[in-house]
C-alpha cells in the first residue's frame, strides 16, 4: 500500500444499490458498529480479484456482485480495501455481506489464537461483537470449536478444518456467546465459521537457508510472542514452535539481502496445529533495514559519568555494556526491537554526509542546539567532564546491521549537572 496516496481501510453499512456493469455498490456509511443512522453514502469499485462472502457462501468477481444485489437494499455489508485519495475511490479487496456480518445474525469475537488446548482456543485482544448490543473489548475469549466448524482462510482457499487453526492464528470467529460474566466471555463456534486472517510476525532474522527463514519472533500482530502458549503446535513437545527460534517457510520468496541479526516482517498463517515445524508458512516478507530507525538509552535517575567509550569528530562510540544502563536501551526498526547490550560490539553513532541535522545537549538550565556534527562533540566533550552524568540519549536516522553503526540525523543527550 502506498502510504501517501492509499490507506488500508474499511467501510461497514446496509446496501443502498448495486451496479453490476459498473462493478460498483452504494453503501449508507455507519461506523464502527452502530446498528442505526446514515452517515452518508459512499461507492465501493470492485474488480475480478475481490472476495464476497454473502450469507456464508464464497464466491469473487462479478458472481459476488450478484449475490449482493440478490440479497437485496438494506442487507449489512463490510468492506475491506484500498482508498486511493488522489482518485477518491475506493476498491473492496474483501466485501463481507448478511449472516456473514460479524454480530449480524450471529455473535463473533475478533482477535489472535494465544493457547489451544484440543477444541479449546483462548483470543486474546478479544473484539466481542453480540447481536443485541453494541460491540466491547475484552482482554481474553475462550472459544469451544468442534468439527461442524467451518475454517476458511482469507484468501478463499478450500475449505479447512480446525486443525487448521493454530496459536498465532488472527481470526474473526462466529458463533454464540453463553457466558458474559465477571468468570469471562465464552464462545461457542461448534456450529459456528472461523475466518482465517493474514498473521504478521515481527523480530530478527537468525539463520537462512533454501526455502527457509529462521528468526527470533518479538511479536505477533503487534502483540508480543511472551503471551502466546505455543505448547501442542508440534506433534512432540521437542517439535512445538520456539519463539527463539520461530521456523518459517518462505518458498520461492526472495531472500536476498537477509541477514542473521537483521529486522524483518514476515506475512502469512501458522502451521496447522500440531504440525510444526516449520511453525509458520510465510506469503511476504518486508525487509526493515533500510528503513528509519531510532535509538533509545536511559541511564537511570542518576545518570551516568561514561555513556560513552569514545567521543570524536569522526563519530560517538556508545557504551553498550555500561553497567547503570536501565530498561532502555533498544533500537528500533519499524516494528522490531534490537536490544543494544545483546550486540557483539559497542554501537557507533555518527552524522550523515548531508542533509538536515540536529543535535542537542540539554541541561539543568540549558539546552544547546547545533548542526554541525564537530561543534556538537566539542560541547559535548566540555559537558561530561567527569562530574555530570548522562541521563538518556535519544537520536534517529538510518542503522546498519552488519556495521552497528547509526547515522543520525538527530541527537538528543540529557545531562545532570552536579
Amino acid at each position: 500500500v502506498d502510504p501517501v496516496d492509499e490507506k488500508d481501510i474499511r467501510v461497514r453499512g446496509p446496501l443502498v444499490s448495486v451496479d453490476v456493469d459498473a462493478l460498483t455498490y452504494t453503501v449508507a456509511l455507519r461506523p464502527f458498529y452502530d446498528r442505526v443512522g446514515d452517515f452518508g453514502e459512499i461507492n465501493v469499485k470492485i474488480d475480478d480479484a475481490t472476495e464476497f462472502e454473502v450469507d456464508e457462501v464464497l464466491l469473487t468477481g462479478v458472481e459476488g456482485l450478484q449475490a449482493l444485489a440478490d440479497a437485496g437494499a438494506g442487507t449489512l455489508t463490510v468492506a475491506q480495501g484500498t482508498l486511493n485519495v488522489a482518485e477518491r475511490e475506493f476498491t473492496a479487496a474483501i466485501v463481507l455481506a448478511g449472516s456473514s456480518v460479524p454480530g449480524h445474525d450471529s455473535d463473533a469475537v475478533k482477535g489472535n489464537v494465544i493457547a489451544r488446548n484440543g477444541d479449546e482456543l483462548v483470543v486474546r485482544g478479544g473484539t466481542v461483537i453480540l447481536r443485541d448490543t453494541r460491540a466491547f473489548f475484552r482482554d481474553d475469549v475462550t472459544v469451544t470449536i468442534g468439527p461442524d466448524t467451518k475454517v476458511y482462510k482469507t484468501a478463499h482457499d478450500e475449505m479447512l478444518d480446525i486443525a487448521a487453526i493454530s496459536v498465532g492464528q488472527r481470526v474473526t470467529i462466529r458463533g454464540e456467546v453463553t457466558a458474559n460474566d465477571e468468570l469471562g466471555v465464552h464462545m461457542d463456534a461448534t456450529q459456528g465459521a472461523v475466518r482465517m486472517h493474514i498473521t504478521h510476525l515481527s523480530g530478527l532474522v537468525k539463520t537462512v537457508v533454501d526455502g527457509q527463514l529462521d528468526m527470533e519472533l518479538q511479536t505477533i500482530d503487534r502483540r508480543r510472542a511472551g503471551i502466546f502458549n505455543f505448547a501442542g503446535t508440534g506433534p512432540t513437545v521437542l517439535e512445538d514452535a520456539d519463539p527463539d527460534n520461530y521456523e518459517v517457510a518462505t518458498g520461492n520468496l526472495a531472500m536476498d539481502g537477509q541477514a542473521p541479526g537483521q529486522p524483518v516482517v514476515v506475512f502469512g498463517f501458522p502451521s496447522e496445529f500440531a504440525m510444526a515445524p516449520p511453525d509458520f508458512e510465510g506469503r511476504t516478507l518486508v525487509d526493515y533495514s533500510d528503513v528509519r530507525s531510532s535509538l533509545g538509552v536511559g541511564w537511570g535517575a542518576d545518570g551516568t559519568t561514561t555513556p560513552f567509550l569514545t567521543i570524536g569528530d569522526d563519530g560517538i562510540v556508545l557504551h553498550n555494556m555500561n553497567e547503570e544502563i536501565d530498561v532502555r536501551h533498544y533500537i528500533k526498526q519499524g516494528p522490531v526491537l534490537i536490544d543494544l547490550t545483546t550486540l557483539s560490539s559497542d554501537t557507533t553513532l555518527v552524522p550523515p554526509q548531508d542533509g538536515r541535522m540536529l543535535f542537542t545537549i540539554k541541561t539543568t538550565d540549558s539546552i544547546q542546539q547545533y548542526t554541525d556534527f564537530v561543534d556538537f562533540t566539542d560541547a559535548l566533550s566540555l559537558e561530561l567532564d567527569g562530574a555530570s552524568a548522562a541521563r538518556s540519549m535519544f537520536a534517529r536516522g538510518q542503522y546498519d546491521t552488519d556495521s552497528n553503526v547509526f547515522t543520525a540525523h538527530k541527537l538528543f543527550v540529557y545531562i545532570l549537572e552536579p
